[in-house]
């Protein structure tokens, strides 16, 4: 299993901070700006920004990275027209985007502690997995793409998770040939893949990174353990779920005492994601895989009403 989490790199082009927790509430009411910013950029975007990448950062020329991580973004209308220094008097600053603004807050700590484009997408992905674990975490698959201004290569990693050794012919084909529900099957461990989004960044931090493994953990570890306010889309999506689709271990941390789902704003705390993460910050992905890990993830697979084949 844990083999089988190992990312594939290849060459796809060459050419010549302070306490997150303490201000959660007030990040995810209000848009956030670099800690870095100046006069070159007075603009503040609108509520309206629609995302469907999990990260994209950007240092800038001066240092010369370009990482994204995930797919395409698209940015709203912004309130207003930004208003450019002349070139000489504009400072370098980095920049990053991501779908939760407790993530971006993660990566350009990051950056201004001296760490790449690498190092930031590692810190925002952690805390991703914590806001919007429906969408995003360590049990996931990633597509990074990175530039290297300096010297004009784009390398790309394929950390996209991937399909068990055994399978059968499509996701709602059964091992008998029978045909499959495919609203069933989405939601039970057959359409669960073989994570490679840890495999990605363990590579990538060791040919971009900058900053010790472990330090790219601290944000997500202290706001998992402080707690951070509900989103709007996690509290959606688990509303959605029938209650009795819901695991024991998921009711525990997003439900309240009552049985409902914990309202919007209400402080979410998951200290076993906690655990985990300083586990693979302290022994890094591989050494978690085989001290337990792989098999607590076959084993969550097998839930559902149809469970993986791993």
């Amino acid at each position: 299993m844990e083999n089988a989490m190992q990312a594939q790199v290849r060459q796809d082009s060459e050419a010549p901070t302070g306490d997150l927790t303490q201000e959660a509430e007030a990040l995810c009411a209000t848009p956030v700006q670099s800690p870095h910013s100046n006069d070159a950029w007075q603009s503040r975007c609108c509520d309206d920004v629609a995302m469907s990448s999990a990260v994209t950062l950007k240092m800038k020329e001066s240092v010369g990275r370009l990482l994204t991580v995930g797919f395409l973004l698209v940015l709203g209308a912004c309130a207003q027209a930004p208003r450019l220094l002349p070139a000489a008097d504009r400072q370098p600053s980095p920049i990053a985007v991501t779908a939760h603004p407790l993530a971006t807050r993660a990566a350009l700590g990051m950056m201004e502690r001296g760490g790449s484009a690498a190092d930031a997408a590692i810190a925002a992905q952690m805390v991703l997995g914590l806001v919007e674990p429906q969408s995003s975490g360590v049990g996931g698959g990633t597509l990074a793409l990175y530039w290297e201004a300096a010297t004009g290569h784009l390398t790309s990693i394929d950390g996209l998770s991937s399909a068990p050794s055994r399978t059968t012919a499509g996701l709602t084909v059964d091992v008998d040939g029978s045909v499959l529900d495919a609203a069933v099957v989405r939601r039970g461990g057959r359409s669960v893949g073989v994570p490679g989004t840890l495999a990605l960044f363990e590579q990538l931090h060791q040919r971009q990174g900058r900053l010790p493994w472990a330090t790219l953990f601290e944000p997500a570890i202290e706001l998992a353990e402080q707690g951070v306010p509900v989103p709007h889309y996690l509290h959606d999506v688990l509303a959605a779920a029938a209650p009795d689709s819901v695991p024991a271990q998921m009711r525990a941390v997003y439900f309240g005492v009552d049985g409902r789902v914990l309202p919007v704003g209400a402080r979410l705390r998951n200290l076993e994601y906690a655990t985990t993460l300083r586990e693979i910050a302290a022994k890094g992905p591989r050494a978690w895989l085989q001290g337990g890990a792989a098999k607590a993830i076959v084993a969550a697979a097998q839930g559902g009403a149809k469970p993986s084949l791993m």
